[in-house]
């Protein structure tokens, strides 16, 4: 994964491109949930500008969401995005307060 994030990096020449990526959902059909959820952890952990996305509490159908959760996930992500961004102009700010004395 870190792979793939870096290399989409480069040719996208946005180095510090945000990512947004989805835990495994605990109820999910598939094996190994656990680890792969503790490896994204650890990847947002280590590589800057990556946000692993809970999705526990989310409703889950049988093999996916279903349409709330799929919903749900969607706002979550967005929420996410937002509070990046809100981040990224808040500094922005500040650093011109701080440079023009008023801070």
């Amino acid at each position: 994964m870190k792979q793939l994030i870096d290399q989409v990096r480069i040719d996208l020449k946005q180095p510090d491109l945000a990512w947004f990526i989805s835990q495994q959902h605990k109820d999910a059909p598939w094996r190994n949930i656990e680890p792969v959820n503790t490896a994204l952890n650890e990847l947002a952990r280590t590589v800057p500008r990556i946000t692993i996305i809970k999705t526990s509490e989310l409703p889950h159908a049988r093999l996916h969401f279903g349409t709330k959760g799929t919903l749900l996930l969607g706002e979550s992500m967005a929420d996410a995005y937002l509070k990046l961004r809100l981040a990224k102009i808040l500094d922005r700010e500040t650093v011109s307060m701080i440079g023009a004395g008023t801070y």
